[in-house]
C-alpha cells in the first residue's frame, strides 16, 4: 500500500495499481509470447541457448524450469535447436562451396576482392555425411613382417637383421 493525502489532508492508504503476482507466476498469454520469442531466437541463431535467452529476454533458469515442466515446450525446444543447427550446417556448406569474399588491400586502400574457399570445412562436411568413407584410419598392430620389435633399436636391426622379425 502507498500512502496519499486526501482532500482533508489526512494520509490514507491507497492500493498499488500493479500488484505483485503471487508466487511470481506469469500469465499464460505472456508465457506463450516469451516462449515464442525464445524458440524463434533459438532457431535463428544456430541453436545456441545462451544467445536465445539473451535475445529473447527469458532467463535461462526460467526456460530450463519451463522445459522440465512442459513436454511440448521440451519438444519445441529440441526442434528449434535442430533447425538452428541445420542452418549452421547450410552456412558451412555455402562457405565451403561458394566461398567468402575477402577484400584485397594495397597501400591501405581496397583494390579488389578474392573469393576464399575452406578446404577444412569441406573435410568436416564430408566426414559428417560419409563417416565410413572419410573416417580416420589408424593401425593398432603392425601389418608387415619388416616392423622392428619393441626393445630393438633401428641401428641394431640394420646391423643384425636376425633381430628383426622373420617373414612368415
Amino acid at each position: 500500500m502507498i500512502a496519499s493525502n486526501d482532500e482533508s489532508g489526512n494520509v490514507s492508504p491507497t492500493p498499488k495499481k500493479n500488484k505483485p503476482n503471487p508466487g511470481n507466476k506469469i500469465k499464460p498469454a505472456a508465457r506463450k509470447r516469451k516462449i515464442l520469442r525464445f524458440l524463434t531466437a533459438l532457431r535463428d541463431n544456430g541453436g545456441c541457448v545462451w544467445q536465445a535467452v539473451s535475445t529473447s529476454g527469458l532467463a535461462y533458469r526460467t526456460a530450463s524450469r519451463w522445459r522440465a515442466e512442459d513436454s511440448q515446450f521440451d519438444k519445441d525446444w529440441e526442434e528449434a535447436k535442430a533447425i538452428g543447427m541445420l542452418r549452421v550446417e547450410e552456412e558451412a556448406i555455402r562457405r565451403a562451396y561458394a566461398g567468402t569474399g575477402k577484400k584485397v588491400y594495397y597501400k591501405g586502400e581496397v583494390v579488389g576482392e578474392v573469393t576464399e574457399y575452406s578446404d577444412r570445412l569441406i573435410e568436416f562436411i564430408l566426414k559428417g555425411h560419409f563417416p565410413e568413407k572419410y573416417k580416420e584410419r589408424y593401425r593398432d598392430t603392425p601389418e608387415t613382417s619388416n616392423d622392428i620389435p619393441i626393445g630393438v633399436s633401428i641401428y641394431d636391426a640394420i646391423r643384425n637383421p636376425t633381430t628383426a622379425p622373420s617373414a612368415n
